[in-house]
């Protein structure tokens, strides 16, 4: 090994003077001759090495069995070379004739090998020159001699043996070792090499047919790439050191696209102990940055070729191949090389649209920066139009090998804000394979009412049959484009509208906001009065009755019409109160019409609002009464009393709605009838739904008209003077309310002209007849493990937005639900447009506090905690505000908690 050799050379010294030492020749060159090349006739190549390094410009060759001469010009070889040719060998400086001198000792040391009867060199500059003399026994000789030689020779001898006289055969038929290793290693030799007459070097350049040849210089290295004609191969550099080409590196394809090739000349590169290697220290890695970008500029000019069309057929698969690497690396795509290539690699057109054109990287990225994404689409659409808000859509066809690479490239790029929009896309097909006219279905309606205003057409009607939810169709330019399915006082509605400010959603699932669309919804909403006025027209039915009182309630309320939008009506966004202002905020607001001189709403003429006697009343008849100076009389739900039309049968919350109508209290007169039992009442909440409830109460009326009823104490109570056995009836009322009890399980004990066993005949007959014509439903079941969840939820967000109810309204409280997400399943939560938040049932977190009911309430504080956030980003009238403002009070209440 050449490292034992120089370790072995420098113990065989001796301290000459302090900073240098010499060498014991005779010990030097016999472990010199000890180091052998891996082929020992290579020592030609040393001294082809030692030529160039010379500086020179034409070397010679004439080999035969016995003989190798070589002649070369440069500069000479002195004594002190000669003298010097062992400690060379130590030295590792970048100076060329000491580089020359190492060359030519590395040479000769591994000619000896051979065993030669002589090894002579001669050097002169035509005046003046020197010899050096090396025989087999270490008799060493050089001196100092006149000459007219300019350059140098150097005479190889061989003893002759058998070897020779193989040799001499081997020559016969050109195939000498030294010949084949001359015209294998010399090819990229820059100085002129003869063979016997054959020139072997070609000179620094590429052997292969390349598309463009590149050429760089930088310091020691000299570089030609370029990539081959036919586009195989493996990239591969040839390392060049003084004219021989010591080894073949492959290149990864991460660096270097694929059927790149280069060949490198390099001083300043050493070589390995074998010397067929190339050491990989800082000068290698110097040489290699060069490599790089010598590759980047190949890969810039096939660009540019790509990019005029003249490129050859192969050259857009290697071109996507080197960009996929880079973008596994992450390179940023934005920045400039001075090779060209990132500005070259960022204008090819290689991502095809559903329109059938090609853009670039550097378009994707510019569409990145308008528009915060880019989409796809992994089918080809019909039409092949963009999205709302998109320039251009990008079509990978599944299964195509090309198709995906580019679109791993993307998704290396732009992360996740590379978009299939196939669902989008599906949204649309179906939107547009719905064209309707804006009118309401066929069916039964109660009423249906056509309403049209500038640049806005559609109906409202009320379904004749019981439902409870109303429901909005929004026609987007003659297509059904969504339904709502809307939570409201008003059950039964529907609504057909078509506008021509409507705009789709970038996702086809809604409207798209903005001033425009939000006053033609206004204008829609506006035509609600009409339609429910149409119901005093209808046939009476419970279900119609039903429909009216609840138009009735928000009447009197003074109710707006965005009862619609909750929370328009409560935090309008700046893009409603737009709409409002420009609208007309008292065109919103319902006008029972109730004012002096003003015509009253028709359902406030129907007879809705219960009595005791088999007729109901109407709120004009209840105002006609107040009118006349008399207070309104009624008794609370579950009273028996007379067949009396001018009681009113009231609960709670109609009490005062009608009280804030009249001139003077209404009067509760409760105490002077019966009242059910309560386990019969108990059985009526069980059985009735909510939407029958009217229907109902007729039947249990016509059901009490066949009991005898226990007639009052007192019937009416005027605005008049009162008699003395009026006040005595009265004070006996009091005495009767007094020991009223309607809690649940206790008989009313009053003094009544029945018997107390009758009167419980009576209640059980009416119990069975009720069991009779009614089925009591099952009892409810336990609440799920997501249900109790949902509780806790809506509990800990009430307790916090009781600190601020501007934070939350009901609405936000009650469309909060646990169930699995279809889209974006990683979520913890989500808004799913009408249907609310939705808490992802499948997260892991979402299932370890549903599988631990009573565990940290941490867990349940963070989910509360998401929730808000979810409904922050969707909702326009939320703002980052709020939210620090609700963490402030969540905070505060979990302190306290």
């Amino acid at each position: 090994m050449i490292d034992d050799l120089l370790r072995q050379l420098e113990a065989s010294g001796r301290v000459d003077s302090e900073g240098c030492f010499t060498l014991d020749r005779a010990k030097a060159r016999e472990k010199l001759q000890r180091f052998q090349l891996a082929d020992p006739r290579a020592y030609v190549l040393e001294l082809v090495q030692a030529a160039a390094l010379k500086g020179a410009r034409r070397a010679r060759f004439d080999i035969d069995s016995r003989d190798m001469v070589m002649e070369f010009d440069g500069r000479p070889f002195t004594v002190e070379d000669f003298d010097d040719v062992y400690a060379a060998a130590l030295r590792h400086s970048l100076e060329p004739d000491l580089l020359a001198r190492r060359q030519l000792a590395l040479g000769l040391g591994s000619a000896m090998a051979l065993g030669p009867t002589a090894i002579e060199v001669e050097s002169g500059d035509g005046t003046t020159g020197a010899r050096l003399q090396l025989g087999p026994r270490g008799d060493d000789a050089f001196e100092a001699m006149q000459t007219a030689r300019v350059g140098t020779r150097i005479h190889v001898r061989e003893r002759f043996g058998l070897q020779t006289l193989g040799a001499f055969v081997r020559n016969l038929r050109g195939a000498l070792a030294e010949e084949r290793l001359l015209r294998e290693r010399c090819v990229y030799a820059t100085m002129a090499i003869d063979l016997e007459g054959r020139w072997l070097s070609g000179g620094l350049r590429l052997r292969e047919a390349v598309c463009d040849e590149i050429k760089l210089t930088h310091g020691p290295t000299t570089l030609v790439c370029g990539l081959r004609m036919d586009g195989q191969g493996v990239p591969v550099v040839h390392l060049v050191k003084d004219g021989v080409w010591i080894v073949s590196h492959e290149l990864p394809e991460v660096r270097c696209p694929v059927g790149f090739v280069a060949v490198v000349q390099d001083h300043a590169l050493r070589k390995e102990v074998s010397q067929t290697d190339i050491v990989r220290d800082a000068a290698y890695v110097a040489m290699t940055k060069v490599l790089w970008r010598g590759a980047a500029h190949a890969v810039a000019a096939l660009a540019y070729r790509q990019g005029t069309g003249a490129a050859p057929v192969w050259a857009e698969d290697v071109l996507l191949s080197l960009m996929q690497h880079l973008a596994e690396l992450e390179v940023n795509w934005h920045e400039d090389e001075p090779t060209g290539r990132m500005k070259a690699l960022r204008a090819l057109p290689l991502w095809e649209t559903t329109k059938g054109q090609r853009v670039s990287l550097l378009q994707v990225l510019a569409e990145l920066e308008a528009r915060g994404r880019v989409v796809f689409t992994l089918r080809q659409p019909p039409d092949g139009e963009p999205l709302p808000g998109t320039s251009f859509i990008l079509r990978f066809l599944a299964g195509d090998p090309k198709h995906a690479v580019r679109r791993e490239i993307l998704q290396w790029i732009l992360r996740t804000r590379l978009c299939n929009v196939d669902v989008v896309l599906q949204r649309r097909a179906t939107w547009r394979a719905r064209p309707t006219a804006p009118v309401l279905p066929e069916g039964v309606y109660l009423a249906r009412h056509a309403f049209e205003a500038p640049g806005v057409r559609g109906e409202v009607g009320i379904v004749a049959e019981p439902k409870a939810d109303a429901i909005v169709t929004l026609v987007v330019e003659g297509c059904v484009l969504s339904q709502l399915h809307l939570s409201l006082p008003w059950p039964g509605l529907r609504m057909i509208v078509a506008a021509d400010a409507f705009r789709p959603s970038a996702d086809y699932d809604r409207l798209a906001r903005s001033v425009e669309s939000s006053l033609a919804l206004l204008h829609a909403v506006a035509a609600i009065p009409e339609a429910y006025a149409g119901l005093a027209r209808a046939p009476q039915s419970a279900w119609r009755d039903t429909c009216a009182r609840s138009f009735c309630r928000t009447l009197l309320q003074r109710a707006s019409l965005l009862v619609l939008w909750p929370t328009a009506r409560d935090r309008p966004s700046p893009m409603m109160q737009q709409a409002i202002a420009a609208f007309g905020a008292k065109r919103l607001r319902l006008d029972p019409g109730l004012d002096e001189g003003r015509t009253p709403h028709p359902v406030l003429g129907m007879p809705l609002w219960p009595t005791l006697g088999p007729r109901p009343v109407s709120v004009l008849q209840i105002r006609l009464h107040d009118a006349w100076g008399e207070s309104v009389q009624f008794v609370v739900p579950g009273i028996i009393g007379t067949a009396s039309t001018d009681v009113l049968v009231l609960d709670e919350d109609d009490r005062a709605l009608l009280q804030g109508w009249l001139s003077r209290p209404a009067v509760n007169v409760s105490s002077g009838y019966r009242a059910r039992r309560a386990v019969t009442a108990d059985v009526h909440a069980r059985v009735e739904p909510k939407v029958l409830q009217a229907q109902t109460l007729e039947f249990l009326e016509a059901r009490q008209s066949s009991v005898d009823a226990v007639e009052p104490v007192s019937t009416s109570v005027h605005s008049g003077g009162s008699s003395e056995a009026e006040v005595e009836a009265a004070e006996a009322a009091e005495a009767v309310e007094a020991e009223v009890d309607l809690e649940e399980g206790e008989e009313v004990e009053a003094e009544v002209e029945l018997e107390e066993d009758e009167v419980e005949a009576e209640v059980e007959a009416e119990v069975e007849d009720v069991e009779e014509t009614e089925v009591v439903p099952e009892a409810v079941p336990e609440p799920s493990p997501e249900e109790r969840l949902v509780e806790v939820l809506r509990a800990e967000l009430g307790r916090v937005r009781e600190r601020d109810d501007t934070l939350l309204c009901d609405e936000h409280l009650e469309r909060i639900r646990v169930a699995p997400l279809t889209r974006k399943r990683r979520a913890l939560v989500a808004w799913a447009g009408h249907e609310g938040v939705i808490v992802n049932r499948e997260h892991p977190l979402v299932a370890l506090v549903l599988s631990e009911p009573h565990g940290d309430p941490v867990w349940r504080d963070y989910l509360c905690a998401a929730i808000y956030t979810a409904i922050n980003v969707w909702l326009e009238e939320i703002t980052d505000a709020d939210e620090q403002r609700f963490l402030v009070h969540w905070a505060r209440h979990a302190a306290l908690r």
